[in-house]
């Protein structure tokens, strides 16, 4: 009975310890976006991408990230922890083509998650952003309403909300509501409002009344809250 139960008890662990062997991505923060047109640094100016996952290890050394095979990526955290698990932040070069992302740790390549580079701008809002500029990394907008409302009407844009900004006040929509997401502002778009690090949703599009809204013709699945 002995032998059966520690035989049984190597059948159950093996496969646990061999999954723990490499690293794993549970999923991404994007699952499109475009490869320039955002901020520069260096030669890389697309969009940032966070790969959730485990056992990347606390440091980058010589593991690597591609995308569709190639290393074509800006590594710009590797492996620091979220939740219970840890992430990797990569921003796309213009040499980036669609396919998947892999992480490979001491030659083990984790599991493929795919990601498509498409067409599309990158934008920004910041406390010292105006909502008269042209809502790029050096002129950035002011107010999350004013940028979902100007980038909504064309498919594929990002908007990237730093830090420090909020949308607690009625945005003048009609519905009481801090944000609200109106069928003309999602024209076939695919575009993400996403945070900084450490900026929950809650705390930037913080509840007035009804918070934050989406017009039945607006279908849910065309923005990415982060």
């Amino acid at each position: 009975m002995r032998l059966k139960l520690l035989f049984l008890t190597w059948l159950i662990g093996a496969p646990l310890a061999s999954a723990q062997s490499g690293p794993v991505i549970f999923f991404s923060d994007l699952i499109s976006g475009p490869n320039s047109h955002g901020e520069s640094v260096g030669v890389f100016s697309g969009a940032y991408v966070t790969l959730y996952g485990n056992f990347f290890g606390s440091s980058q050394g010589s593991s690597t990230v591609t995308l569709n095979g190639a290393r074509c990526l800006r590594v710009v955290s590797w492996g620091t922890a979220w939740q219970w698990y840890q992430k990797i932040v990569v921003q796309l070069g213009a040499s980036c083509s669609s396919g998947n992302f892999v992480v490979t740790v001491d030659g083990i390549p984790s599991n493929p998650i795919p990601f498509a580079v498409q067409k599309g701008r990158i934008y920004f809002v910041s406390t010292d952003g105006k909502d008269s500029g042209s809502g790029s990394y050096a002129s950035p907008w002011k107010t999350i309403p004013h940028a979902v409302q100007t980038t909504g009407k064309g498919a594929g844009n990002v908007i990237y909300v730093k830090n420090g900004v909020s949308q607690a006040a009625d945005d003048g929509q009609g519905w009481h509501a801090a944000l609200l997401l109106r069928a003309e502002w999602c024209k076939g778009t695919t575009s993400k409002l996403g945070f900084e690090p450490l900026t929950p949703v809650r705390e930037v599009v913080r509840v007035k009344e009804d918070g934050l809204l989406l017009d039945f013709n607006c279908a849910a699945l065309t923005w990415q809250l982060a």
